[in-house]
């Protein structure tokens, strides 16, 4: 199975950890060119600031439009 973070092969519950980044690769005026973390500012090339259980595909976080909003469970 493939983590939904980190992009690495994992077997489910075997309780393996993985790196991750949890912003987006973007290029500050200041790096001359050079991607960084928005979580972190690090270097686009940089191991994952975030360490975590591995994630199963399916547990990936939902699109907006299928959010509900608290105000529209609670009308």
């Amino acid at each position: 199975m493939t983590c939904a973070h980190c992009g690495g092969a994992f077997r489910e519950n075997d309780g393996a950890r993985c790196a991750w980044h949890d912003g987006v690769l973007a290029v500050p005026a200041e790096a001359e060119g050079k991607q960084r973390w928005s979580c972190c500012a690090q270097d686009g090339d940089v191991a994952g600031c975030v360490t975590s259980l591995h994630v199963p595909p399916r547990a990936t976080r939902p699109k907006d439009d299928s959010v509900f909003r608290i105000s529209q469970v609670t009308k």
